[in-house]
């Protein structure tokens, strides 16, 4: 291991997150409380913490190299075309941060904070996306869909209009795990009760002319229900789900029409470190990274050769904290404009950044950082590269 840096400090913490599965809700439990007496105390008990590399360096910087935003547990993250940060919360509703173009200086900050007084139905947000409109879309955790037209003035509730989509609609459940939009503007929402397709016609407040589908088990999806997707550019979509793997699902360009559906998944027996999958993201050559959960995961390189429906030619490759990861549950995958990988970590120290000088199956060459930010379970990119993390600390900036 290279280039490790510590901090004076006099008080170490060690603790760990555990997770309530029913209510899907983070617990953060202290397990003790060191009194450091010097800076050689501190690297002596942290070397037991540290992770070998393989081969590559690995820099960990600590919480300090972020800048903090003390608000409620942060599930999802999603940031609009004005550069504003609209942060989805466990229980607290959305919250909106417009920073005027200065995230490190909070004396010029704007905030607004939604819930199911302005027109949420439910405060638990688990997902966030913006379309092409500047509509916002949030995924509830017991509430379906909520629409939000702000008009540009996000911070003036006075003329929002909000619009609720639910099981009478068509929407497969009132619980929402992801919610994506493809190219033609049609929504991909995961649900508890299967995946529903929507085409709201690029009129979300007219359900008149709404088109949906559901996709269930007699369909393809794994009977453990889905819990991310990504969706590639040739718009196949890939679906990680709760115990059965990786799904890919090709409609032939026709989504409401099921008879050329092809389906395809992938598991452990294929390459896969763990079926238990929380988040896939796609890079620009095609190949798949995908974040598993679970004993003996970590996060997964994949790269079908442009063939997914041909396991035949494929390649895997797993990396874990023996490589550099901060740990093994990872919760969020995020792509930067440079090739760079950061992953969001269950537990551990917070945030993993990967660089692998563009050869993904050659370790030897490869870069780790690690930013300590906690349990983080959502990333987003801005325009200028800074990179936002959310997690059960709240909110994060980094540069």
């Amino acid at each position: 291991m290279k280039d490790v840096n510590y901090v004076d400090v006099t008080m170490f913490y060690y603790f760990f997150y555990t997770w309530d599965y029913k209510e899907k809700k983070t617990m953060k439990t202290y397990l003790k409380i060191v009194k450091a007496v010097s800076v050689l105390s501190i690297i002596a008990l942290a070397s037991i913490l540290l992770i070998s590399c393989g081969g590559g360096e690995e820099n960990i910087l600590p919480p300090s190299a972020l800048t903090k935003f003390t608000i409620p547990e942060v599930w999802a993250i999603a940031i609009d075309a004005s550069g504003g940060k609209w942060f989805g919360t466990y229980e607290d509703g959305v919250y909106y941060l417009d920073d005027n173009g200065t995230p490190t200086n909070k004396t010029d900050d704007t905030w607004a904070t939604f819930t199911n007084s302005d027109g949420l139905t439910s405060n638990r947000i688990r997902a966030i996306v913006t379309d092409a409109s500047g509509g916002k879309w949030f995924g509830t955790n017991d509430g379906g869909v909520c629409y939000l037209d702000d008009k540009g003035t996000p911070t003036n509730k006075t003329d929002d209009i909000w619009v609720i989509f639910k099981p009478a609609d068509g929407l497969a459940s009132w619980y929402i795990d992801a919610v994506a939009i493809d190219t033609s503007g049609a929504k991909w929402i995961l649900t508890s009760g299967g995946l529903s397709y929507f085409d709201d016609n690029g009129t979300p407040t007219n359900k008149t002319d709404d088109t949906w589908v559901t996709f269930t088990t007699a369909d393809g999806i794994p009977p453990s229900g889905l819990e991310s997707i990504a969706i590639d550019a040739t718009g196949g979509k890939w679906f990680g789900s709760w115990g059965g793997g990786v799904s890919y699902f090709d409609d032939n360009g026709t989504p409401t029409n099921k008879t050329d559906d092809l389906w395809v998944t992938f598991t452990t027996s294929d390459g896969l470190a763990n079926n238990d999958v929380r988040e896939i993201a796609v890079d620009t050559s095609g190949a798949k990274w995908i974040g598993t959960q679970g004993d003996g995961s970590g996060v997964n390189y994949f790269d079908d050769n442009g063939t997914p429906t041909n396991k035949t030619d494929d390649t895997w490759v797993t990396f874990t904290t023996a490589d550099g990861l901060t740990s093994n549950g990872v919760e969020a995958v995020v792509i930067d404009g440079s090739g760079g990988k950061w992953f969001g970590s269950w537990g551990g120290n917070g945030v993993s950044y990967f660089d692998d000088k563009g050869t993904p199956a050659d370790k030897s060459d490869d870069n780790w950082i690690i930013y300590g930010n906690g349990l983080t379970m959502a990333i987003a990119i801005d325009a200028s590269g800074g990179k936002w993390f959310g997690g059960a600390e709240g909110a994060s900036y980094l540069r």
